[in-house]
């Protein structure tokens, strides 16, 4: 079984972006950064996670506000910025019950069955989703407890 590992930022400046968490500034790269490395970003900065997926070259991320709504916004997926593509808040839909286990457990959890390539996942009705590949590419969802962490 790989093992997951997350890729460590080394860059000296951070910008702060609208909901006041850093990212890295804008380097050229070829390749995407691993959805992995953006959940452990997105929590590293203090946001709480509620889904990742990618959407038209660009990652869809539904965060919970400050003030507790789930708002929606694009990650980039070479520079980790956050961007205006797909933000709204969802005014009138603040979450029922919040998870005690956060997006990056629910991913290490995940990975420990074996399917550690992260393609998506999701925080709903008390269970985290996660879509990830194992190491011959098949894809499988797996469920992580929102209280215990342990895969259903």
């Amino acid at each position: 079984m790989k093992t997951l590992s997350i890729l460590s930022a080394t860059v000296a400046t951070v910008v702060t972006v609208v909901l006041g968490v850093s990212a890295l500034p804008a380097v050229a790269q070829e390749q995407s950064l691993p959805a992995a490395y953006l959940v452990h970003k997105l929590s590293a900065d203090g946001l709480q996670l509620r889904s990742i997926e990618a959407e038209d070259g660009v990652f869809e991320a539904r965060v919970v506000a400050t003030d507790g709504q789930l708002v929606k916004v694009g990650v980039d997926p070479h520079t980790a910025f956050l961007t205006d593509d797909f933000s709204h808040a969802r005014p009138g839909r603040p979450e029922k019950v919040a998870p005690r286990v956060g997006a990056v457990e629910a991913m290490v959890a995940a990975a420990e069955t074996g399917f550690w390539d992260l393609r998506e996942m999701d925080y709903e009705h008390g269970r985290w989703e996660v879509k990830a590949a194992d190491d011959q590419g098949r894809v499988r969802e797996i469920h992580v407890n929102g209280t215990t962490g342990k895969v259903e």
